[in-house]
């Protein structure tokens, strides 16, 4: 009994989101794949939503700090759209950052103002890119209309924000 409680206090929210999805649509092996990305693109948002406006106070360079405000309005209004779409299909979907990404947003803060812009950019460059081929990978598969308008919708702007970290990250920002 213990173990099971300590089990499950030690797994995190998207852990959590993914095996609540798996039992509702266990029968259901499309609603499964949106699920999974649906929570993946969930936790994408949270954690660059996060970091972003941790970025908007604190970065330094001019060019980084306006990237970060237009990416946290940009990603707060997906994460809203996310929630939106997520509620339709019963879908559930994290409520918190797992461990690993609450440090990175943590590391964010203790790394120094000198430090501070260059980790933030990596930080969002490699998450978008990780967004963008999850958006890609599921443009291809989705059978759901409205999934799949928000995702061609969406991937626009994302590709845009991946090359502007890109950039950023180049420029030496």
């Amino acid at each position: 009994m213990l173990c099971a409680v300590a089990c499950t206090s030690n797994q995190n929210a998207t852990e959590q989101a993914e095996e609540a999805n798996e039992e509702k649509f266990d029968d259901n092996d499309d609603m499964e794949d949106v699920s999974e990305f649906m929570v993946k693109a969930y936790h994408h948002n949270m954690l660059l939503t996060e970091a972003s406006q941790v970025a908007a106070q604190q970065a330094k360079a001019s060019a980084v700090k306006d990237f970060a405000r237009k990416s946290l309005n940009e990603h707060t209004k997906m994460q809203q759209q996310i929630q939106s779409l997520a509620t339709q299909m019963n879908i559930s979907l994290p409520d918190s950052l797992d461990e690993r990404d609450r440090q990175k947003v943590g590391n964010l803060t203790a790394s120094g103002q000198e430090n501070f812009d260059s980790r933030y950019i990596e930080l969002v460059d490699d998450a978008s890119e990780e967004m963008v081929e999850e958006f890609e990978d599921i443009s291809q598969e989705a059978k759901d209309a409205n999934v799949s308008n928000f995702v061609q919708q969406s991937l626009p702007a994302l590709r845009q924000h991946q090359q502007q970290a890109d950039q950023l990250e180049e420029s030496g920002s």
